[in-house]
């Protein structure tokens, strides 16, 4: 004896056939420029969503299948942007179990479209069936206007000749800051990386009265943070240059490491001042010295210079520019955006400054340089765990979670990756 699944009616409809197999193909294809290797300026980040919607459909003969519209929903995808904060477009799968007041309905498709910042308009197309008396295969098609955590959509039913609007909100999982790229290039000292200068406040807080204190404070911290990263930075790439120097490398990769040093210096200043709109105080950055370790000589400076280069620029230079580029895209004020992008780019030429100077040890050091890359080609650029609340609203501030930060790094790795097979030869 057969029985009668409830996806049956989807299944055996000859036009969800159709339009199901087309969206399977459009699924794959859209895998594939997934998991291809992209040029260096787009940046593929994974995320997941899920929420409650509500709203009114209306369209049947008499008005009786008409009413409230409510249920939840769920979506998951990739965002694609440039890595120096344009627009950024995004494509996901969707699924929502929604009631025409206490009529069921399922719908399972795919999103598209594209935005800047938390701004977003995407375009979808779902199949599914609504059953009741005024039921059937259902094909909405719609378009939705997501601004941040909340959303607006208008979606017709051509096969139904049935229409709905409404508005839902939607969370992402608990987002966290909780361990990313240090900014800019880390100081070595004779064993490990030198001790991030002190922040000392000068005077007592007192926090914008449009921001909620507590948020405030976590902001301020966390730009402090910040500029200490990239006041460290200043003498690490004087540190740099010096050695370059050494080994006599091109005058124009010293010359670079050295404009390098006050790019760093600016950002140094700009990062504090933004940790001084939110604290509401002024701050000093402590000494760092430019000479925490002995320059190398001969082989092992090439070889210290190649595996530096990798990892803190290549990797973690890299991976910098690409996610202050993507937090630009969530600053909540212009000041801040223009920051957030020039220090992006700054770091995008600080990490092409990186593969120019491992370039140049290969090819002036050979297999023992190149032994030596290899070696450390799954190695992490240096962390750090920040200790901020993740159940603050963050992300409107213009800082990314760790999630993003951790998709980031995944997608810049695979590049590097490539990138240094090449190199390496």
């Amino acid at each position: 004896m057969s029985h009668t699944r409830w996806y049956d009616p989807i299944l055996e409809h000859p036009v969800a056939r159709g339009v199901a197999g087309s969206l399977a193909a459009a699924g794959a294809a859209g895998l594939l420029m997934t998991a291809t290797p992209a040029e260096a300026q787009d940046l593929v980040t994974p995320y997941g969503a899920g929420g409650v919607l509500i709203g009114y459909q209306w369209g049947a003969e008499d008005n009786a299948g008409n009413g409230l519209l409510w249920g939840v929903e769920g979506r998951g995808g990739v965002m694609l942007a440039d890595q120096f904060g344009g627009p950024a477009m995004a494509a996901n799968a969707v699924g929502r179990f929604s009631f025409v007041n206490l009529d069921p309905q399922l719908h399972f498709g795919g999103q598209i479209g594209g935005g800047f910042g938390m701004v977003f308009g995407v375009f979808d197309v779902t199949l599914g069936h609504r059953w009741g008396p005024h039921g059937g295969f259902s094909m909405p098609l719609g378009f939705e206007l997501q601004v941040h955590a909340a959303s607006t959509f208008v979606r017709l039913d051509p096969l139904l000749w049935q229409g709905a609007v409404g508005g839902g909100v939607s969370w992402m999982p608990r987002e966290m800051l909780v361990g990313f790229a240090v900014p800019g290039r880390p100081l070595h000292a004779e064993e490990g990386h030198a001790a991030l200068p002190a922040v000392t406040r000068l005077d007592e807080e007192r926090p914008p009265d449009d921001v909620d204190p507590e948020l405030a404070a976590v902001l301020a911290t966390e730009w402090a943070h910040r500029a200490q990263g990239e006041w460290a930075s200043v003498p690490a790439f004087l540190q740099l240059a010096d050695q370059l120097a050494r080994v006599a490398a091109p005058a124009s990769l010293v010359r670079r490491a050295r404009e390098a040093a006050a790019d760093e210096a600016r950002h140094a200043i700009a990062t504090a001042r933004a940790s001084m709109v939110y604290g509401g105080a002024p701050l000093t950055l402590g000494a760092v010295s430019p000479h925490t370790r002995r320059p190398a000589e001969g082989l092992d400076a090439l070889r210290r210079l190649a595996a530096e280069s990798w990892v803190d620029g290549c990797l973690g230079e890299g991976k910098a520019a690409a996610a202050v580029a993507r937090e630009s895209q969530l600053a909540p004020h212009a000041a801040q955006r223009a920051m957030q992008l020039t220090i992006a780019r700054d770091e995008a030429r600080h990490a092409e400054l990186a593969w120019d100077v491992l370039a140049w040890t290969v090819a002036a050091g050979g297999d023992d340089v190149r032994h030596a890359v290899d070696a450390l080609r799954d190695a992490s650029p240096s962390e750090r765990t920040s200790g901020l609340d993740g159940g603050l609203d963050l992300r409107s501030h213009g800082l990314l979670s760790e999630p993003e930060h951790a998709g980031l790094a995944s997608a810049l790795r695979e590049r590097a990756a490539s990138r240094l097979a090449a190199v390496l030869g």
